[in-house]
């Protein structure tokens, strides 16, 4: 190969699982590949790997975005927490203990920057109310699977007065997305489902 047609990776370019070259830090619309978002949360694994076995993020948004629709919530609610951990893609999952770390303001804002971009793309018009919302679904999840997936099944782990009671999974739900594949396939199609519903 010629050196005109190499492409040396510097600072922070990254190449993405459909093989698009991105700058991490400047994600565009463009950037955006919803194949690319649901391969890699469906190969990264939530609790930093320290659950009782190989759990994925993408059913942790799939499990959000099922109980949504459970709790009577719009379809764009729904589509939101499908999407709420989509920057993860592309800035990897770190655990809320992590995040809250002093030093990680930095990593915080490219996140939050690139999950404004991701909604964009979905054309989900997000207000304040549907983050609330996704919030306190994503907390309902949490702790239906901190009980089913964590050693000491998330105790001590959250608030006693939020009042968010646990998700309620349905134990086939739990195993249709053990395997990365189906949740893969699973995410994408929720995904693809709604913008060709959005025109």
């Amino acid at each position: 190969m010629s050196r005109t047609n190499c492409r040396v990776f510097t600072g922070t370019l990254a190449e993405t699982f459909t093989g698009k070259i991105i700058d991490v830090t400047d994600i565009k619309e463009s950037d955006i590949d919803w194949a690319d978002i649901a391969h890699s949360l469906a190969l990264t694994c939530r609790f930093s790997g320290h659950c009782r076995h190989f759990y994925s993020v993408a059913a942790h948004s799939l499990h959000c975005y099922r109980e949504a629709l459970r709790q009577g919530h719009e379809y764009k609610t729904a589509v939101a927490a499908l999407l709420h951990d989509a920057a993860e893609a592309y800035w990897h999952d770190l655990g809320s203990p992590h995040k809250a770390a002093k030093g990680l303001s930095t990593y915080n804002r490219y996140l939050d920057k690139t999950q404004r971009v991701i909604y964009r793309a979905a054309k989900l018009r997000v207000t304040k109310a549907d983050l609330d919302i996704v919030k306190s679904i994503d907390v309902a999840v949490l702790k239906a699977e901190a009980a089913k997936l964590m050693t000491s099944g998330g105790k001590w782990w959250f608030d006693p007065n939020d009042n968010i009671a646990a998700a309620n999974i349905p134990p086939a739900q739990w195993l249709g997305w053990i395997d990365p594949k189906k949740a893969e396939h699973d995410f994408l199609a929720a995904v693809r489902q709604w913008l060709e519903q959005d025109g």
